[in-house]
């Protein structure tokens, strides 16, 4: 008889197991399906109310994959809100933006530690406080720990979940990102490999890979990369700058014909993007290239008035020894119509600046003074930019 209900008692047991086991999948399943439909804060409380303690793994990992992914505001990745949208919206047309959405307590770091005590040989867990992690530096830098912290626990669980076949190829391109931070390229370099093994058509690992390449001083592989990279990438911005990375890199391998057509390909997918036209002057200026004067008056009329244009221009025109063209497009410059004070000033400024180099003192002087009355039109009279005039005026009286 006592055999009978033991057998009893384990029979329901297992029935009792079966059924929530049962049950966490229905749960889950539903979750997911209204994950599909947008219904984010929605699926959340399906979750929620299920496993309102957090006790359950499974349901506790898709609760952060949902927040994490489709929060609408994130309060130090503690609080998040989250909405329901239509089919054809997206979460981004709502996030940091004003409105209604439903605030959720959700401290990930707490809930995932207690579930990794009661549940340590569960490797995914680990990998998922990684990701955490991680996300949590990108997003934040300086979290409310500190971001050198932070690297070291990330690097800590991703290991922990990789050793015990729980990673992925995020798993390893995140811990191939840290390497590349902290200019460690050749683990960056094993790291973004590995990543592409297991994932050969995500695109940001073969970018990053060419990267590691490129900092450890071997173009060749770099390229190969880049390449892959750009074949693979689909939106606008990312397939720009792998073609611009492209262009770079033939002409690291001194191949300027290819690298002159990857920088117009950049150029025709995202026209008059800052870094596009910056190289393109400078190859077109090394290739003595027809339509160079045609780029450098589209990079310099980008931002006439900002000293990072001036500082590039004097990069690559001096670093090419042809400085003097660069003061004879200034002059050009500043006698046409349309710029306002603060561009003249800045034009008449650089044109002394430059003539430094060859010791020219009238023309710094009187370059210097011209800076200097448009500047007073713009500009307080304690503005750092009139100390550095009065140094210019300094060197050519001396």
């Amino acid at each position: 008889m006592k055999i009978i209900k033991n057998i009893l008692v384990v029979f329901l047991f297992l029935g009792s197991s079966m059924l929530f086991a049962q049950k966490e999948t229905e749960v889950i399943n539903k979750a997911n399906g209204l994950v599909k439909e947008k219904k984010y804060e929605s699926a959340f409380d399906v979750l929620e109310k299920f496993d309102p303690k957090n006790k359950n793994p499974e349901v506790f990992l898709l609760k952060q994959d949902i927040v994490l992914k489709y929060f609408v505001t994130s309060l130090s990745h503690k609080m998040f809100s989250l909405k329901d949208i239509k089919p054809d919206e997206d979460i981004m047309d709502y996030r940091g933006k004003e409105g209604s959405s439903s605030a959720k307590m959700f401290d990930i770091e707490e809930n995932l530690n207690e579930l990794i005590k009661k549940h340590p040989k569960n490797y995914k867990l680990y990998k998922s406080l990684a990701d955490f992690y991680y996300d949590a530096m990108l997003k934040y830098g300086n979290w409310t720990k500190a971001e050198g912290e932070l690297k070291v626990l990330i690097e800590k669980n991703y290991k922990i979940a990789i050793e015990n076949n729980a990673g992925d190829y995020m798993s390893h391109y995140s811990l191939g990102y840290l390497a590349i931070l902290d200019e460690k390229f050749k683990d960056a370099i094993g790291y973004f490999s590995k990543s592409i093994e297991l994932n050969n058509e995500y695109p940001t690992s073969n970018y990053n890979l060419s990267l590691a390449y490129l900092y450890s001083e071997d173009p060749t592989n770099a390229l190969k990369y880049a390449l892959k990279a750009y074949e693979l990438y689909q939106e606008k911005e990312y397939k720009c700058d792998a073609a611009r990375l492209v262009s770079q890199l033939y002409y690291e391998t001194k191949d300027m014909e290819r690298a002159l057509n990857y920088i117009e390909i950049a150029d025709q997918i995202l026209p008059d993007n800052y870094y596009n036209l910056k190289l393109m002057v400078k190859l077109l200026l090394e290739k003595k290239h027809l339509a160079f004067y045609e780029k450098l008056n589209a990079f310099f009329n980008l931002a006439p008035a900002n000293p990072a244009i001036y500082n590039d221009l004097e990069e690559i025109f001096y670093k090419s020894e042809q400085g003097e063209r660069l003061v004879d497009f200034l002059n050009e410059k500043k006698n046409e119509k349309g710029y306002d004070d603060n561009t003249l000033g800045a034009i008449y400024f650089h044109i002394a600046k430059f003539s430094l180099y060859n010791g020219n003192k009238k023309v710094i002087k009187e370059n210097a003074l011209k800076a200097k009355g448009y500047f007073d039109k713009v500009f307080e009279k304690d503005h750092e930019i009139f100390s550095l005039i009065d140094q210019l005026i300094s060197k050519s009286e001396q």
